[in-house]
């Protein structure tokens, strides 16, 4: 049984009828295909006989005879107008087809399981462009299909919300109008890889007028060979795209967009894997921001973009799902939730201004947040479950991270540059069950540097064991470290007036530098100093108003001098504290032990005391 695309049979006609009456140039012709299948240049296969010429009107599928064929361009032509419906294709092979005026694609057929949409062929020949037209309008289920050429367009390219475009070859947009292409129906791009060009001043409407067809860039070989690939070359875009993109493992989406582009609200990017290969769905080009939401397909799905890139998205990957951010990043909100072994990796350079990230556990073997390359905080987010700093970190504003783990030093060595507020609230900030820092910490300079790290479990405490740079600004004492009690095993460089309130202890094998004399580092909480504590420079240690310090056996601050404005603690067990001075305010409490814990007086008689008395 044949269906016939009655519609597209009456807009033909009618278009037969208006162009007849009011055709311009009196040599002009409208030629009609008579055939089912057959080559263009063969004169008998036209009605009227004989092959179109340049100035004609050319109707394919508008006869009885010609549905569900094929014409086979064997010359080259030049015509004012061609429109094609009933299941007709036109395939240019090696020719070169030249439309001065408008042309149109529409309709299709279906016979059983067998469908026949109205199609032009465009395949690669010996010419620049393939298929040249002013005006090209595809509708009502037909297609172009891209068979390695190239399709040139001089005015608006409209593509209906049921109609396609497929394949691999070259579109060039020449179009000078506002828009150049119309994309409301779908777009699939071929393992040979299909480029669109804007090449007039005509912009692209990738999502059209309405909520079309996706974007699909997922195809590929059967021997898992060769992948699709579609780059958009353009100024900008004419808005946001709200349309679906897929993208399929190892295929390329290229978006060369000068102005950079976004995708909305409305629309889902959709990444997919191969079975038995997780090669990344590839996304590069001009800046992308992303308010889309994001789909995982098959097992290890693995999203990479390697653009400048701004999510502020849903994205739920499933267990061994990656996404992978190379460019430079910004997450400004979003919500990440992440299943067993799937990881989310920063490693471009990244500014995080929020979002919220959910990963299996808070386990660092079960996937995590990982920011590798060099990261600026500048506003809050929560990890629920693990998250690690393994590149370089800065604090440009104000930020807050709520973590149940957060390794700050990553694989080690990791440097922290905190020029504001920075607030770090979780269970452990290294690996699960330990919180030591490994990497260097620099908070001086800045007026807002601050680093509050509140350890959730109450008494818990965190380990300085890197290298800590602290000092004030303008020459001004500046609180720099808050919160939980630190322990100090590694080396601190007090480089100004820098003051610490958490609770703190120099263990074994901690150091004190002070950079000159006027360097002053003031502890006002509970302050316990190692007798092995090596301190060196000529600065002051500020046990400051409300501080309780113990200087252990031993203790030898060198060349500093020794400032007490709170309690100070002295022989807690046998031995000397050595200072180069000490100064006493005179609300300050010093406290020695004598003696030991038993003291003894020497024994005398009543009667003896009651002489000394009377003396």
């Amino acid at each position: 049984m044949q269906y016939r695309n009655t519609s597209s049979l009456r807009f033909a006609l009618m278009l037969t009828t208006t162009l007849v009456v009011s055709a311009p140039i009196a040599s002009a012709d409208v030629k009609n295909w008579a055939v089912e299948n057959g080559d263009w240049g063969a004169p008998g296969n036209w009605s009227p006989v004989g092959v179109p010429q340049a100035a004609d009107t050319v109707f394919v599928g508008n006869t009885v005879a010609a549905t569900n064929g094929w014409i086979w361009m064997n010359v080259n032509t030049v015509i004012t107008t061609l429109v094609i419906t009933d299941g007709m294709v036109v395939d240019t092979q090696n020719a070169q087809v030249n439309v001065n005026g408008a042309s149109s694609i529409s309709g299709r057929n279906q016979e059983g399981q067998f469908v026949y949409p109205s199609r032009i062929k465009v395949q690669n020949g010996p010419f620049v462009s393939d298929f040249i037209t002013g005006t090209l309008t595809v509708a009502d289920e037909a297609g172009v299909f891209m068979d390695g050429g190239l399709l040139r367009t001089n005015g608006l390219f409209t593509l209906d919300d049921t109609a396609s475009i497929y394949g691999h070859g070259t579109i060039n947009l020449a179009g000078n109008g506002p828009i150049a292409l119309s994309r409301n129906g779908s777009l699939q791009a071929g393992v040979d890889g299909l480029t669109i060009n804007q090449i007039g001043t005509g912009l692209i409407d990738l999502d059209g007028t309405s909520p079309g067809q996706q974007i699909h860039v997922a195809t590929g070989t059967i021997d898992m060979t060769q992948y699709a690939w579609l780059t958009i070359n353009a100024d900008a875009l004419t808005d946001q795209v709200n349309d679906d993109i897929s993208v399929g493992g190892n295929c390329v989406l290229t978006m060369n967009i000068t102005d950079g582009w976004s995708m909305g609200s409305n629309a889902v990017l959709g990444v997919s894997a191969w079975s038995g290969d997780p090669g990344p769905a590839e996304i590069n080009g001009g800046a992308l921001s992303l308010g889309a939401s994001m789909t995982f397909g098959g097992t290890g799905a693995h999203a990479q973009f390697n653009c400048p890139f701004e999510p502020s998205l849903f994205a739920p990957l499933g267990p061994m799902d990656r996404i992978e951010c190379n460019g430079t990043t910004v997450i400004n909100g979003g919500n990440f939730v992440l299943g067993e072994d799937a990881n989310v990796d920063f490693d471009g350079a990244t500014t995080v201004k929020g979002g919220l990230f959910a990963t299996f556990s808070a386990s660092l073997g079960d996937g995590t947040i990982d920011f590798n390359g060099p990261t600026t905080w500048d506003g809050d987010i929560t990890i629920l479950g693990a998250g690690r700093q393994m590149g370089n970190a800065s604090v440009f504003g104000a930020s807050n991270i709520d973590a149940k783990t957060f390794d700050m030093d990553g694989a080690g060595g990791t440097a922290w540059s905190i020029g504001n507020n920075l607030v770090v609230s979780a269970d452990e900030i290294d690996t699960q069950s330990s919180s030591v820092f490994d990497g260097d910490l620099t908070l001086t300079g800045t007026f807002l540097g601050k680093l509050t790290v509140n350890l959730s479990q109450p008494g818990n405490t965190w380990t300085m064991a890197g290298q800590l740079d602290i000092g004030g600004a303008a020459a001004l004492m500046i609180t720099r470290i808050s919160g939980s009690t630190m322990e100090v095993t590694g080396d601190v460089d007090v480089l100004s007036k820098a003051r610490i309130t958490a609770n703190t202890m120099f263990k074994t094998g901690s150091t004190v530098t002070f950079a000159n004399a006027s360097a002053t580092l003031q502890l006002t909480g509970v302050t316990n100093i190692s007798g092995d504590t090596a301190f060196s420079g000529p600065g002051t240690l500020d046990n400051g108003a409300g501080g309780d310090m113990t200087l252990g056996q031993g203790a030898n601050i060198g060349g500093a001098t020794l400032l007490n404005s709170g309690t100070l603690r002295l022989g807690s067990s046998p031995g000397l504290v050595f200072a180069q001075g000490v100064t006493f305010n005179p609300t300050s409490t010093w406290v020695v032990e004598l003696g030991g814990t038993r003291p003894r007086l020497p024994t005398r008689s009543t009667a003896a005391l009651r002489q000394q008395r009377a003396t």
